[in-house]
């Protein structure tokens, strides 16, 4: 919401030819570039590198207690 709040705050900046905005359209433009990006970063590249992460520690545990053998008892006189 923040990010979206921002980006629509910064729109006039881009559209609009008015006096004295052609110096700070770059920046603008930086901006609500990182803005984007940050936003489908953290919405669509985490979840699927948590989600990876997820699965391969569940696999290595998987394989873990199938490695697993049963200590024997060897009973001595």
């Amino acid at each position: 919401m923040t990010a979206a709040t921002a980006i629509l705050g910064l729109m006039p900046l881009l559209v609009l030819r008015l006096h004295g905005t052609e110096i700070e359209r770059p920046l603008a433009i930086v901006m609500v570039g990182g803005l984007v990006t940050s936003t489908l970063f953290t919405l669509l590249a985490l979840p699927t590198f948590y989600i990876f992460v997820h699965r391969v520690k569940h696999r290595l545990r998987t394989a873990d207690s199938q490695l697993e053998v049963s200590p024997k008892v060897i009973s001595g006189d």
